[in-house]
């Protein structure tokens, strides 16, 4: 499983998103989650919230980096991110180290419509392409807010 998910291209996911109303797309890699996210909400008058319960992680990851298994790369993006998430605390130190999680080959991370992204998400789950909602863009949220 992890061979196929590290070595998975966003190529196919990239070109049905072509499909779509993309309001702004960016691939997850060395900033991890909510740093790209951070980059994301730069200028942007739209606030993001993170439902970390529906971001997907590769089974057992939460047990290896609880077991200490974390590159440092993820304490130093939190270090130099953390003061623009809302709520961080709310997640134990795990939860948050995996949303900063340095991506040698991550997935992509789009902001579009909610249908679109429901009909979006339909159509990749059926090209067999793992995706997932994770969070809304509002212009009622400020910042970067993270919910457990």
């Amino acid at each position: 499983r992890l061979l196929k998910v590290m070595s998975t291209l966003n190529k196919d996911a990239a070109e049905i998103l072509k499909q779509f109303d993309v309001h702004a797309c960016t691939d997850v890699t060395g900033f991890g989650l909510l740093g790209h996210l951070s980059e994301m909400a730069i200028d942007n008058p739209n606030g993001f919230e993170i439902v970390m319960k529906d971001v997907p992680l590769m089974e057992g990851v939460r047990l290896y980096a609880e077991q200490g298994f974390i590159p440092g790369g993820s304490y130093t993006n939190r270090d130099h991110r953390k003061h623009l998430i809302s709520n961080l605390d709310e997640l134990d130190e795990t939860g948050q180290l995996l949303l900063f999680d340095p991506q040698t080959s991550g997935g992509l991370l789009a902001a579009l419509s909610a249908g679109e992204a429901h009909e979006a998400l339909k159509v990749m789950r059926k090209a067999g392409i793992e995706a997932a909602i994770i969070g809304r863009v509002s212009k009622e949220i400020e910042g970067i807010v993270v919910r457990v």
